[in-house]
C-alpha cells in the first residue's frame, strides 16, 4: 500500500509533493491541522495513490499482481 504523510505550513504545498510523489490522481486521505506554540498552524497531509486509496475505503488489501506459480520441490 502506498500511502505517505506530508507535513509542514501549508497545504497547497503537501497536496503539490504529494502529486509529485504519488502521481496526479493521489487522494488526500486527511489533513490534520495543529498550532505551534509561536502560534502558528502547523498542517499533516495523508494522501494515497488511487489503488490504495481505493483499498482504505473498501477495507481490503490491494491485490498483487498476478504471479506463476513456482513448482513444488519433492
Amino acid at each position: 500500500m502506498t500511502v505517505e504523510t506530508y507535513a509542514g505550513p501549508r497545504v497547497p504545498a503537501l497536496l503539490a509533493q504529494a502529486q509529485a510523489e504519488l502521481g496526479n490522481n493521489a487522494i488526500v486521505v486527511n489533513v490534520h491541522r495543529t498550532r505551534l506554540p509561536n502560534g502558528l498552524s502547523h498542517f499533516e497531509l495523508t494522501a494515497a495513490d488511487e489503488t490504495s486509496a481505493l483499498a482504505l475505503v473498501s477495507g481490503t488489501k490491494p491485490r498483487p499482481a498476478e504471479s506463476v506459480n513456482e513448482p513444488e520441490r519433492l
